[in-house]
């Protein structure tokens, strides 16, 4: 006679599984042996192979120098363009850009690169404000 593991009632000595409760006693074992395998891996960890600090020194080297090389090609384009060629995107393509002066003035300023035959013009001026009336309840 035999308990079994898990409703502690008695049963045959080969049986196969539990007759009160119906646990297959083979899978109880590889069970239970699965987890004592997990828990001895979790008591006794093997520590990672540490890296060597040379090797980690290089990776960082090797980034850093390719991001140098990048941003140096980069710059060296960008150079090679010239100044009329660097413009911003907003202003290509246009002859013109609308400004406004400190006085509220509103105008159009000619692009260094403007197209050929393209005119500027400058608007009026918005008329000023009318002067506010005297509330006659503010007394």
């Amino acid at each position: 006679m035999t308990l079994c593991p898990l409703c502690a009632r008695p049963s045959a000595e080969g049986a196969v599984e539990c007759p009160t409760c119906g646990v297959i006693f083979a899978k109880l074992r590889a069970r239970a042996e699965r987890e004592k395998a997990a828990a001895a891996r979790l008591l006794d960890p093997t520590p990672p192979p540490a890296l060597d600090p040379w090797h980690v020194r290089l990776a960082a080297a090797a980034v850093v120098v390719c991001w140098m090389l990048a941003l140096g090609l980069y710059y060296r384009v960008e150079l090679s363009r010239g100044p009329l060629r660097a413009k911003p995107l907003a202003l290509q393509g246009r002859s013109a850009v609308t400004v406004r002066d400190s006085y509220g003035l509103v105008g159009e300023v000619p692009v260094a690169t403007a197209r050929p035959g393209a005119s500027s013009r400058r608007e009026e001026p918005p008329p000023p404000p009318e002067p506010a009336t005297p509330d006659p309840f503010d007394e």
